[in-house]
């Protein structure tokens, strides 16, 4: 391939490696961001600990919308819901189509709702109805992608 007048020969990076990295320093401020976020993350989420309402001294448990995508790491969501079940959370799960393949029914604990593209659809019916994707913003305090995978990443990043 040639660019102006330079020629050169285009090679994929090697497996893990990260390609544009500038002597290391993009990897490790990265990895230094992310761990900051997760930080953050699980110090406003700690288990157990309730979320005040605008209404009051009501209070409530922590809510996790759990996304679920196509990948065969998908397998590992319904251990992940569980786990948070277990660590007094509210958890929700939605399935992309191409996740729905990965599990039964019975994969599930009977207090983790599950969703599908099928239950957005079935729930609208026109003007003034619940649209479910709102629905469920509205009600969780968190949205965990899990798996997240290289194509969803990357669309998230767009």
């Amino acid at each position: 391939m040639t660019f102006g007048q330079k020629s050169f020969t285009p090679t994929p990076p090697d497996k893990g490696s990260f390609p544009l990295d500038h002597e290391g320093h993009c990897k490790k401020e990265m990895l230094r961001v992310c761990n900051k976020m997760s930080d953050n993350l699980l110090k406003s989420l700690q288990p157990n600990s309730e979320t005040s309402l605008d209404d009051g001294d009501v209070r409530r448990r922590k809510r996790v919308l759990i996304g679920c995508t196509g990948s065969v790491a998908a397998i590992k969501t319904a251990m992940i819901g569980s786990d948070l079940l277990r660590q007094d959370f509210d958890v929700r799960i939605v399935l992309t189509e191409s996740a729905r393949n990965f599990f039964r029914r019975d994969d599930f604990e009977p207090r983790e709702q599950v969703f599908t593209d099928r239950d957005e659809w079935g729930m609208w019916k026109g003007r003034g109805d619940p649209v479910l994707h709102i629905d469920l913003a509205k009600w969780a305090d968190l949205f965990l992608i899990a798996p997240l995978d290289a194509n969803t990443l990357a669309k998230l990043a767009q």
